[in-house]
């Protein structure tokens, strides 16, 4: 048994398999959200059971960088949707997720859609300070945490 106490995160080690979603899982006809999937699945360790069809693989191209990077994108009820970059999305300095353009998301958030709707106040009421809120984009959030 190895006991020299090094612990060592699995991204660091093997970044390369975290890097670029839609590289290693090639979208097709049968499986358009190969990608997403396996983000989903494999880097943030949800269970798709629940969340098939409930969310698309997208594609964002920054026009500026000349990059561009595949997408999990789920759409919220105020008819705008929310996506995660999934392509080394490190390229994109601070942006990790987008909304989508023109968006008026105040008041309104994502979750699953079996799962009980609260109001804004009952929301704010169950998270005792704002640095417990870790899914909270002002007043648009995810229940599911993938914000």
């Amino acid at each position: 048994m190895n006991r020299c106490g090094v612990s060592l995160h699995v991204k660091d080690v093997y970044a390369e398999l975290f890097a670029s979603w839609s590289d290693r899982f090639i979208a097709t006809e049968t499986n358009p959200h190969a990608a997403a999937d396996a983000y989903l699945q494999f880097s943030r360790g949800f269970s798709l059971t629940r969340l098939q069809g409930l969310y698309t693989q997208e594609y964002h191209r920054d026009h500026e960088r000349g990059i561009g990077s595949a997408t999990v994108r789920f759409p919220l009820a105020c008819g705008g949707w929310w996506e995660r970059l999934i392509d080394r999305p490190e390229r994109f300095g601070k942006q990790k997720a987008r909304f989508s353009y023109g968006g008026h998301y105040r008041g309104h958030w994502w979750q699953l859609p079996d799962t009980r709707a609260y109001s804004h106040a009952a929301l704010m009421s169950l998270v005792s300070t704002p640095s417990s809120r870790p899914f909270a984009f002002g007043r648009c959030f995810s229940l599911f945490g993938l914000i």
